[in-house]
């Protein structure tokens, strides 16, 4: 049976998620003869496609037979980039170098969710900072709107940024406490009470740093200094 080559062509099809698929057709151009968005060489998933690219299995189809696979079903057209490595100066022909496998696709997925996430995150917090009376809500809905995501996406995103939020808050270690007598939005709220300096007498923070066995440690350790230099300075 007669030998049937792969498909000579500059583009690869894969699967992502509807969302991403939607998100990189608004976001990258497309070229007008292959279809294919057009990932620019600034951004880390083109290189991740570079990396990603294969040339065409083989499969065995009958005895001493073999045929290409059967090109994979997806929802994204992406146009190949064609580049050398700079290490060994290897071209990838996007003609030959161009399949793109299931198992390779997901890792594609992987990296065009993280620049999803990144822009969103990013987007989100400058329209709040920048418009104190756009809520965040209302800031998802900018962002949907702006890769025509559909609505059904905005309660998506949105637990999407709580998420973020809540995530930012533990690795900065600003959780939420309740206190009886510090206000949540002073500035103490931030600030662990051991570093916090009294006020005055009567000063909430003296029952903390009292309270404290770490806190009376310290303290007694500055007093003692303090007495220190008291009895090392010459009498006038």
């Amino acid at each position: 049976m007669e030998h049937q080559q792969h498909p000579r062509q500059r583009v690869a099809r894969i699967r992502v998620e509807a969302y991403l698929a939607q998100y990189a057709r608004q976001k990258f151009d497309m070229d007008p003869k292959t279809g294919g968005i057009l990932i620019p060489s600034s951004f880390n998933l083109y290189h991740c496609v570079w990396h990603l690219m294969a040339k065409w299995p083989l499969e065995r189809w009958h005895i001493g037979v073999s045929r290409p696979v059967d090109p994979p079903e997806g929802n994204l057209l992406i146009h190949l980039p064609d580049r050398r490595s700079p290490e060994s100066g290897l071209r990838k022909n996007p003609l030959y170098w161009n399949y793109i496998s299931p198992r390779n696709a997901r890792v594609i997925n992987r990296e065009l969710k993280r620049l999803f996430d990144w822009e969103f995150h990013h987007y989100v917090e400058n329209v709040m900072e920048y418009s104190p009376s756009v809520t965040k809500k209302e800031a998802v809905a900018r962002f949907a709107r702006k890769y025509t995501l559909g609505i059904d996406a905005e309660d998506a995103l949105l637990k999407n940024f709580q998420r973020h939020e809540r995530k930012i808050r533990i690795f900065l270690g600003l959780k939420k406490r309740k206190s009886a007598w510090l206000q949540p939005t002073s500035l103490s709220c931030q600030i662990p009470p051991l570093l916090r300096l009294p006020d005055g007498v009567g000063d909430g923070s003296d029952l903390c740093r009292c309270e404290h066995p770490l806190a009376r440690l310290v303290s007694e350790g500055l007093q003692l200094l303090g007495e220190t230099r008291e009895m090392d300075d010459p009498e006038p």
